[in-house]
């Protein structure tokens, strides 16, 4: 079994969403059955650019102090977003 490339998975699930089998595209992609439907479904929750792989982003202390707890500096790295507290 091979890496897929980003290009690779969004044709899986162009093919998959115009109902190719999950058999035929397993043997195509060389990957398990599972793995094609487990990568449709995450497509389809989260859109493919949870795919995308970006460059290390280095943060600035001002930043990472402007979050006053751990799980507020997780959400920020996550999302990309200011922190906020509820």
């Amino acid at each position: 079994m091979s890496k897929l490339s980003y290009e690779d998975k969004a044709k899986i699930y162009q093919l998959r969403k115009q109902r190719k089998s999950a058999i035929n595209l397993s043997k195509k992609y060389n990957i398990r059955r599972e793995n094609v439907n487990y990568m449709v479904r995450i497509i389809a929750k989260h859109r493919l650019n949870i795919f995308k792989k970006d460059a290390n982003r280095n943060y600035t202390k001002l930043e990472k102090n402007g979050c006053t707890s751990h799980n507020e500096w997780r959400i920020y790295v996550f999302c990309g977003s200011r922190c906020w507290t509820n």
